[in-house]
């Protein structure tokens, strides 16, 4: 039987645990009290009646007095019988069952009145005298075995209450809806006292039906009510005691935060496995609206909620730490068959750790509560909330009609909600679990039976937020202190670049970019490691250790990614403009050739100085045409594909539902079934993160180190083509700094025929010939490059002069194409750039001259250099011959994958749906790829000099 650990007495209720078991575990002395759950032993003699619910004599027995406590009996001497009135104990001679047929308030008298038994035949049918009542089978008088009895035929006994302090008032029959309107209803205030008096009597019957219309009344007690009227029978005092007769409405003597944050009280050690301990075994009591006991059963088949996916879901729904966000549209005639409402106590069935199977009570928060004019429930603060017993899903009854069969309202419980949360020390061990339920109502012109409306049934689990918080702000503060000093080393390192000896707005401004991207990636970084840790070993724990997040921490870290993702774009922008304001020249390295004078065969010298009548030959355009396409052609190579990232996300995701383990459940199972169990926006961040650079992290290694190194290496297939093309590259990505390629021919030249260049090969590929590397006897061709002062300030009027192009009014005289002349004056500054730079790398200018030295691993790890270069450049081994890559998006592939993870994983967080996130996320790409490509073609053309015609 069902009984409280700490029970006092029977008329006193204590806010602990419950013994667990059915009416049917009453033992043979006991009888179900339905008010308590519990099994009370019959007193005075007594035993249970039939159906368990009550104490009567037995067949042996006679009655000897009535009390408010139970009956009291007596057992027959030897050899006789309990009389039929109960009364005595006499031989029955008559009839085995010594009944006849009587009116409703008599009974058939079987002795006569000097005491012997009449005959069969002569059994005469009394009216039973005050104080008694005819049984069931009305073969006897019985004396009133309840207060009911007794104080409704007469009884002036002291212990019947002459008065009910209740006036009969408008408030009696109105419930306040969620909207704070008060409407009547069906509720009959006559009735309703009736009720009261019938409860104060001791009916546990009308006892529960004042309690259910106290809920449907939303547990009103500012006005008159059924509330009041509870209360005022129950005789609350100071502390929490009920009359044993009452149902549990209230929680008086401890309040709300108390209540929930008990510890100790559910003893038992949850688990994430398929046994017992990883079950949230929750039993519903079930009453009808005039108190009838309907019985106690699990609500895993979804009998106490609007919301069931299937009924495999819903016993799936109730697994320990599986957290559910169901919803579901229900149809307003549904809810209009509902006649009469069902109401439920919830109880929390465990194991404690003696192995004895107990309940715990669960309180319901009703968010329809109304205090004072205000909504308590409403509220965040524990503190002010109001908690309660008992619920109910659908009320079609109070608010209707039944003259017309109208209903001037509908309640429904549109949003119904399981809270758990686990206690800090991480062993397993829950508080008290409460129900949160807030109810809505369809007004007279809504009800209409085609019409759907929204329901949700949610179970949430969670812990004390502190310890997360805490540690997030540890995380963010370090990190984000040493990005400032990070960010000011690259303004440093900028500015020396750029030629910048003071500190100026300029390099402020670079600051600030700098910070965006370090704070963008501290903030990716913390927030991904965060969630995935925390969703996948959410997923892989056995005893519960890692918790799911409150909605006030998932604000946080989705603030946290919206700002990474705003930061990441600024840091995408900014690498996009310099990469666009990167300054590229083709230094052709090819001589004229001299054209030999009619009347020779050949002329006696190349060099026309010497030689009189010798012509020069230009030198071929078309190489520096070709590699000036190809440096153009991997302005938008990358390391990933956006195609293959955005497909293989839609593949993994939704097609083989990977992101249902966003799912807060146990494990990584992946069920269809569970396709509407809740995920959260912190989950789906993780499993969008997680995918996301676990696919753009494979293309990058199979690209790097299996496609480039096996199929197609396109950075040094562009320097091999620079060899053979007798062309060198100078890239600047900074006023004074950026990447040499030395692109010299071993041959001297490279306009020759196609077997003579085969020729050169064969020749590269006997040794026959020096090496490509700038120094002499190397093979290395790939530079940093730290220019002087003096190099800008040359390259500065050079390309100054190549500005000034001839304007639109000289073309018109010239009758030429305006292009023609442009082009034209470009050709000449080109030829004297070609000219200055060939002498610079030549060491032929003493003011811009530069050395070779390695680069130190300082230099490398920190990307800044320590020498000064100022009067003296400094040319820095590349031994990877890959760094010049940074003047593309291959060399800042971070800065593209990074924002559109973050892209992508936004717009699947808000919309769940991975095709949306996919599409926004390619287009976004795509549109940010052209605009990049077109701006820096352009400049291209404008820093190399070459004519935009012929640069596709």
């Amino acid at each position: 039987m069902l009984l409280f650990l700490f029970l006092q007495s029977v008329e006193s209720q204590i806010l602990s645990n419950i013994v667990f078991n059915f009416p049917s575990g009453c033992n043979r002395t006991e009888y179900f009290d339905a008010s308590h759950l519990l099994c009370v032993p019959c007193r005075n003699g007594s035993v249970p009646s039939f159906d368990s619910f009550g104490c009567v004599c037995s067949p042996r027995q006679r009655l000897v007095e009535v009390t408010p406590g139970g009956p009291v009996c007596q057992d027959c001497p030897p050899g006789t019988f309990s009389a039929p009135d109960g009364l005595s104990c006499i031989g029955c001679m008559g009839r085995p069952n010594c009944t006849t047929i009587c009116s409703p308030d008599s009974v058939a008298v079987y002795r006569k009145t000097d005491g012997s038994l009449p005959e069969v035949s002569g059994v005469d049918c009394v009216r039973c005298t005050e104080g008694t009542r005819p049984d069931a089978s009305q073969e006897r008088c019985e004396k009133c075995s309840d207060r009911l009895c007794l104080c409704t035929n007469g009884n002036n006994d002291t212990s019947c209450p002459t008065t009910l302090n209740v006036i009969s008032s408008p408030s009696l029959s109105t419930i306040f809806l969620s909207s704070g309107d008060v409407i009547s209803t069906r509720i009959n205030a006559t009735t309703l006292i009736s009720s009261a008096k019938r409860c104060q009597l001791g009916s546990q019957t009308d006892c529960q039906a004042l309690g259910n219309i106290c809920v449907l009344q939303n547990y009103q007690r500012d006005v008159q009510t059924a509330c009041t009227i509870f209360e005022s029978i129950s005789n609350v005092p100071a502390v929490n005691q009920w009359a044993s007769n009452m149902p549990w409405l209230f929680y008086y003597s401890t309040d709300a935060a108390s209540e929930l944050q008990r510890e100790g009280v559910i003893d038992q050690i949850f688990k994430f496995t398929k046994d017992n301990y990883g079950d949230l075994d929750i039993l519903a009591a079930r009453y009808t609206l005039n108190g009838s006991f309907m019985g106690l059963d699990p609500i895993s088949d979804g009998s106490a909620q609007l919301c069931v996916e299937s009924l495999v879901a819903a016993h799936k729904t109730f697994s320990f730490g599986t957290r559910i966000r169901q919803t579901c549209h229900l149809d307003v005639a549904e809810l209009m068959r509902h006649e009469e409402p069902v109401f439920f106590d919830l109880y929390l069935r465990f194991t404690n750790t003696q192995g004895q199977q107990q309940m715990y009570p669960l309180p319901v928060l009703n968010q329809n509560i109304r205090k004072t004019g205000g909504y308590p429930n409403r509220e965040e603060r524990p503190a002010q909330w109001i908690l309660t017993r008992r619920f109910f899903l659908v009320d079609a009854w109070s608010l209707k009609d039944m003259e017309t069969g109208n209903w001037t309202a509908l309640r429904y419980a549109a949003r119904l909600e399981l809270n758990v949360e686990m206690v800090n020390t991480r062993d397993g061990k829950i508080y008290p679990p409460y129900v949160r339920v807030a109810y809505e109502e369809l007004r007279t012109t809504e009800i209409v039976p085609a019409r759907e409306v929204d329901a949700s049934f949610s179970i949430k689990y969670y812990t004390n937020p502190f310890r997360h918080d805490k540690d997030l702000e540890i995380a963010m503060a370090v990190l984000s202190s040493l990005t400032v000093l990070w960010s000011a080393l690259r303004a440093y390192s900028w500015g020396r670049r750029a030629g910048k000896t003071v500190f100026d707005i300029a390099t402020l401004i670079q600051f600030l970019l700098f910070e965006c991207s370090s704070l963008g990636d501290v903030f990716l970084f913390v927030t991904t490691v965060t969630v995935c840790w925390l969703t996948f070993a959410y997923k892989a724990q056995t005893f519960l250790f890692y918790m799911q997040l409150t909605p006030s921490q998932e604000s946080t870290l989705m603030a946290y990614l919206i700002a990474a993702a705003s930061l990441k774009l600024v840091a995408l922008l900014h690498k996009f403009v310099s990469l666009m304001l990167t300054e590229t020249f083709f230094i052709d390295w090819e001589k004229p050739k001299v054209l030999p004078r009619a009347d020779l065969d050949r002329p006696a010298s190349l060099d026309p100085i010497k030689f009189d009548g010798a012509k020069e030959q230009p030198v071929v355009i078309w190489r520096t045409y070709l590699v000036a396409n190809e440096w153009n052609e991997l302005q938008n190579y990358r390391k990933t594909s956006m195609a293959v990232q955005v497909l293989a996300m839609v593949f993994f995701l939704d097609f083989l539902q990977w992101k249902d383990l966003a799912i807060w459940q146990p494990g990584f199972e992946i069920d269809p079934m569970l396709s509407s169990f809740a995920s959260s926006r912190v989950s789906r961040m993780a499993v969008s993160l997680f995918f996301y650079f676990s696919i753009g992290f494979t293309q990058w290694l199979l690209n790097v180190f299996i496609v480039e190194r096996i199929l197609l290496d396109p950075f040094h297939n562009f320097i091999d083509l620079c060899s053979i093309a007798n062309i060198s590259v100078l890239s600047l990505s900074h006023p004074l700094y950026g990447y040499y390629i030395h692109g010299r021919s071993v041959h001297g030249w490279a306009d020759t025929g196609m077997t003579q260049m085969n020729e050169f090969l064969q020749r590269e590929r006997d040794n026959l010939v020096g090496m490509r590397g700038l120094e002499s006897g190397g093979e290395l061709q790939t530079y940093f490059v730290s220019l002087p002062l003096s190099f800008r300030k040359r390259y500065t009027e050079l390309t100054t002069g190549s500005s000034t192009d001839a304007s639109g009014a000289t073309a018109r005289m010239q009758n030429v194409d305006p292009t023609t002349i442009q082009i034209s004056s470009r050709a000449r500054t080109h030829a004297a750039m070609n000219r200055f730079l060939q002498d610079m790398v030549e060491h032929s200018l003493p003011e811009v001259d530069y050395t070779i030295r390695e680069r130190t691993m300082v230099e490398a790890a920190l990307d800044i250099e320590l020498s000064d270069s100022s009067t003296l450049g400094v040319f820095t081994r590349d031994h990877s011959e890959s760094a010049f890559s940074a003047c593309f998006v291959y060399g800042n592939e971070w800065a593209k994958l990074s924002f559109e993870a973050l892209l992508f994983s936004i717009v699947f967080v808000y919309t769940n749906s991975v095709s949306l996130a996919a599409v926004t996320t390619y287009l976004s790409a795509i549109s940010l790829r052209t605009i990049a490509s077109t701006m820096s073609t352009n400049h291209l053309v404008k820093s190399s000099l070459v004519d935009h015609r012929f640069l596709i």
